[in-house]
């Protein structure tokens, strides 16, 4: 697979950023890739059927206009955050350390834009980004975050403490293992003295995750970390 980003991503930073003219721009963008990237998969599908479904028809002229569709495709799946976090979760097979430190960044931004904007993120993407968060979260747990990364991946997981619960936050719970160190621990030790008792347990099961790296992080693990945190009360 093609790990490489287009120089021209550097916009995609911009769908978090504090300014709100550029952010306006940048989601517009963003917009308009995610639309010519259904263009581009309906053309593709189109060129399938007309190969005889197909991707190596015997006719050349069929062989050269599905090779064409599928790297318009590939260009316009590149051209959206989504696509390029796909890259990121591919260097697990794909990919050596040098493209996982390249292609981080864009993980973190992915995960920035739902902490900000969930509402715009969960509709922005052109497939589900639920599953798409749960393999990012669970790469940095299992590939540790770069350096550069752990503030901002840091600040991103204890936000997921104060927070409503969101689908897959479950794995910024195993994320945090591989960030255990005096910044993470301290703002956990914060949230456990905040008056929200939600985010006094969820500090509290972090904590605990911490301190049992045997022990699995799971839904069930949680709500018995609740009862025996109850009983215990």
């Amino acid at each position: 697979m093609d790990l490489q980003v287009s120089a021209d991503s550097g916009w995609m930073f911009d769908l978090v950023s504090r300014d709100r003219l550029r952010r306006d721009a940048a989601v517009a963008r963003h917009t308009r890739s995610r639309a010519e990237l259904d263009r581009a998969l309906r053309a593709m599908n189109e060129a399938w059927w007309a190969a005889g479904q197909s991707w190596s028809p015997t006719d050349p002229v069929l062989a050269v206009s599905a090779r064409a569709a599928r790297s318009a495709h590939a260009a316009a799946v590149a051209d959206t955050l989504h696509g390029v976090v796909g890259k990121f979760h591919a260097v697990r097979w794909a990919g050596d350390l040098d493209d996982y430190r390249r292609l981080a960044p864009y993980a973190v931004l992915f995960l920035q834009w739902e902490a900000r904007h969930p509402e715009q993120w969960r509709s922005a993407g052109p497939w589900s980004p639920w599953g798409l968060k749960k393999r990012v979260l669970r790469q940095f747990a299992d590939m540790d975050v770069p350096p550069p990364q752990v503030p901002a991946v840091t600040e991103l997981t204890l936000r997921a403490v104060h927070r409503g619960q969101r689908c897959e936050d479950l794995g910024y719970v195993l994320l945090a293992r591989s960030l255990d160190g005096p910044a993470l621990r301290a703002g956990l030790d914060a949230a456990a003295h905040s008056p929200d008792p939600t985010v006094q347990r969820r500090a509290g099961y972090v904590r605990w995750a911490l301190d049992h790296a045997e022990s699995p992080v799971t839904a069930a693990s949680w709500r018995g970390w609740c009862a025996d945190a109850a009983r215990t009360a």
